[in-house]
């Protein structure tokens, strides 16, 4: 009987351990750049003026090693256009702002207790209109290092340090306004769900 009762707590603790987790994401303090791979002479330049996420985060324990990440963000940024010929835009710098929605489906591994690398791909939506930057329709890639701490109750915090590369893969032309590059501090609460 003592054998069987260690088993079904084991069990228990098991499935426990291994429940979802939702929460919010908060994304800033980085840079927000174009690249772009096909060089256009005579065409304006572009440069990273900020940009503010937020999220709804979805986080599934596969096992000790491995977490799956899904959810939604939608983004906010700023982009300024510096036009190389006077004509173009009055000669004068232009600040562009745009929104971008973001579904990932993203890996973690878990290391050293308290770390985890995460990668995984996202598809995008939104971008500004096409006479200034492209939109980023498509899929992208991320790839982080992060921190998280797991509280009493369920509850844990992380920071995760990141890189996004929009649209690597686009669903619309992309031509010579190029991708977006985006990097920075992803901040998350998240609690643990109850059966």
């Amino acid at each position: 009987m003592l054998g069987t009762s260690l088993k079904i707590f084991a069990a228990d603790n098991n499935s426990a351990k291994r429940k979802g987790q939702i929460g919010i994401t908060f994304s800033s303090f980085g840079s927000n750049d174009l690249l772009s791979f096909a060089k256009t002479i005579g065409g304006p330049g572009f440069k990273g003026n900020g940009y503010t996420a937020f999220g709804l985060a979805y986080v599934y324990k596969l096992n000790e090693t491995l977490d799956f990440e899904t959810g939604i963000e939608y983004s906010y940024h700023k982009i300024i256009i510096e036009p190389n010929l006077p004509l173009i835009y009055h000669g004068t710098p232009t600040l562009v702002r745009f929104s971008l929605i973001n579904i990932p489906a993203t890996i973690h591994i878990n290391f050293l207790r308290y770390f985890f690398l995460n990668s995984g791909l996202f598809l995008g939506f939104g971008g500004s209109n096409p006479g200034e930057i492209n939109r980023q329709n498509g899929i992208g890639i991320n790839l982080g290092l992060g921190l998280k701490y797991e509280f009493r109750g369920g509850f844990s915090f992380f920071v995760n340090p990141y890189t996004k590369v929009h649209s690597l893969i686009p669903l619309t032309s992309i031509g010579g306004r190029g991708r977006l590059i985006e990097s920075g501090f992803r901040f998350g609460f998240l609690a643990r769900l109850n059966k």
